[in-house]
């Protein structure tokens, strides 16, 4: 039996899928009013969802745990308060009272797989690639120069370190920039260009 959903709650679906554990206003960018929707409003849209998959008597398609936001905790003291949100770089809607910088709610690092999740989905990089974009990314906002760039990424290479490094390092920024489309404008991925020393920055 076919599972009838709302763009909307379709939307939701797809998102919750592909997460472990997800904090109930995160679904508010898939609401029509983003900025003001309910955290009840929320909890009924998935309660609707769920509904739906019994009625229908098809396995729910995604398990992931609803995290307690500091919204969950403040209702059982007062009245249900607005969810505050803010809009990323790259999209995404977040709680604008919780202090995460953005690269890291648009792109999440899947070490076992080495994969970058966006919100284009699952991202295989090469070897040099995901050294560099690792230390970017834990690095995120924060100016990294090409002497750490190249230390990292040749730290068993010794004096073996080949002598064209440099444009190794420049072909490598060249693919991230190709596979991630995110990282395709330079708002992403910034280049900063030194008297003494070029840096990189993700945010």
């Amino acid at each position: 039996m076919e599972v009838k959903l709302t763009p909307q709650e379709k939307n939701i679906v797809d998102y919750l899928t592909s997460r472990s554990e997800v904090k109930i206003e995160e679904l508010a960018q898939f609401s029509k009013n983003p900025l003001s929707v309910k955290t009840k409003t929320l909890q009924k849209s998935i309660s609707d969802i769920k509904r739906k998959y019994s009625v229908a008597n098809v396995p729910l398609p995604f398990s992931c745990t609803f995290l307690k936001s500091e919204a969950d905790i403040q209702a059982k003291k007062e009245p249900e308060p607005v969810i505050q949100l803010r809009k990323t770089v790259g999209g995404n809607m977040v709680n604008a009272n919780e202090n995460i910088l953005d690269a890291h709610v648009d792109f999440k690092i899947d070490r076992i797989w080495k994969q970058v999740l966006t919100r284009y989905g699952k991202i295989n990089l090469s070897d040099n690639e995901w050294e560099l974009f690792c230390l970017l990314h834990s690095n995120a906002e924060k100016q990294v120069s090409l002497e750490v760039i190249k230390n990292t990424l040749y730290k068993n290479f010794g004096s073996k370190t080949p002598a064209n490094w440099s444009e190794v390092i420049a072909r490598t920024f060249t693919k991230l920039r190709k596979n991630i489309p995110e990282l395709k404008t330079q708002n992403r991925l910034l280049t900063m260009i030194g008297a003494n020393e070029t840096f990189y920055m993700l945010r």
